[in-house]
């Protein structure tokens, strides 16, 4: 059994698709009561003639996580599935970033299966436990958040994939970003192809500044449920609209991901200059937040600008930089460089990033 960091499910036409899905019934079970925060030994989801249960196997004389001195530990994850079948397997913690707080619950208020957990502008609801049935597959995941941690905490979750007509089934543990995700999708996706396979991918924080979405095939091969790997896809983490730029790196995908908001820069002095956009900016803002102090997208037209005091110089391939407007000038002779413009209270209109042009984008690219 392979356990790997997850963050979503990922649909696409013309295929069959579906979204998780149809909340379920769920109960956590926790090591220590009337605490908010307390390792979770088991769980039990589903309708009343279709339960499932989850149970962690700690050491002995295991409390809670927080507390646990000496080597690592071995925990065993059992599934036990409605119709009596189980599958166990050791849990390797040490892949995942905070290691033991994975198996810890935190529910801060009384948890209601019926509610969604987190309501987000733009996003969908999300339940503690869900299903859907997609083609021969059945999907379940339960959720729950890791707590400990500073700013939005990972989703940690188990999921069972179930090939319906054989029985056949699998199940991973992991854990997915906290909505909004870098294209202002949902975190979790599902997406199946025309020979019955199925596509598992999700958002996960890959850098501060970067999501990576990976993701899983399933399919059945000669009796056997097969799972296989996705190619890894990069792009910039922002709060500032749907991210359309992808790349194999998380340092490509930060350069690209300021590029395809970067104006063309047409000339510009000591104190500013003009910028302008051949086209549309292929970044979109989906929801109000995705304005907040959001840069200018570019459109069609010139833009006059005033150069910021300090600009944030990103170089194609080299570590991006603050620097003093005396300092990043001179490296306008050195090559081709965009402009990411901004509006200050005032209405003024500043130049605070400067891009190395790499990739043609439309928006900053003249047509030949």
């Amino acid at each position: 059994m392979r356990f790997i960091l997850l963050c979503g499910l990922f649909l696409c036409a013309p295929q069959l698709f579906a979204q998780i899905g149809l909340p379920l019934p769920v109960e956590y079970r926790c090591a220590h009561k009337g605490d908010e925060l307390g390792s979770i030994q088991g769980i039990t989801w589903g309708e009343e003639k279709d339960r499932w249960r989850a149970d962690f196997h700690f050491p002995e004389g295991w409390f809670a996580s927080e507390f646990w001195k000496g080597a690592w530990p071995h925990i065993e994850l059992e599934i036990t599935a409605s119709d009596g079948a189980h599958q166990r397997t050791k849990l390797d913690l040490r892949r995942f970033e905070y290691h033991f707080e994975e198996l810890n619950g935190e529910f801060n208020e009384l948890m209601s299966w019926q509610k969604p957990y987190w309501v987000g502008e733009g996003s969908r609801d999300i339940y503690y436990a869900e299903k859907t049935d997609l083609g021969p597959w059945r999907v379940q995941r339960v959720i729950w958040r890791v707590g400990g941690c500073s700013g939005n905490p990972p989703m940690l979750f188990l999921m069972v994939v179930q090939h319906q007509p054989t029985g056949l089934w699998s199940f991973q543990l992991a854990e997915f970003s906290h909505p909004p995700v870098a294209d202002r999708g949902d975190a979790m996706r599902l997406h199946l192809s025309a020979e019955d396979v199925l596509e598992v991918s999700w958002w996960n924080a890959a850098t501060r500044n970067t999501a990576v979405m990976e993701g899983w095939r399933f399919a059945l091969e000669k009796g056997s449920l097969v799972l296989r790997d996705l190619p890894r896809s990069y792009r910039l983490d922002t709060r500032n609209g749907a991210v359309t730029a992808k790349a194999d790196s998380p340092a490509e995908a930060l350069h690209l991901g300021y590029q395809e908001v970067a104006w063309a820069l047409d000339s510009s002095d000591q104190r500013g200059g003009v910028a302008r956009a051949y086209a549309e900016s292929p970044r979109r803002f989906e929801t109000d937040g995705d304005r907040y102090k959001a840069p200018l997208l570019p459109s069609p037209g010139t833009m006059t600008f005033r150069w910021a005091a300090e600009l944030y110089v990103v170089p194609w391939q080299a570590r991006p930089l603050r620097l003093p407007l005396a300092k990043a000038l001179p490296l306008l002779k050195t090559g081709r460089w965009d402009v990411v413009l901004f509006r200050n209270a005032k209405g003024t209109v500043l130049a605070m990033r400067l891009v190395e042009h790499h990739q043609d984008f439309p928006h900053s690219t003249a047509i030949r």
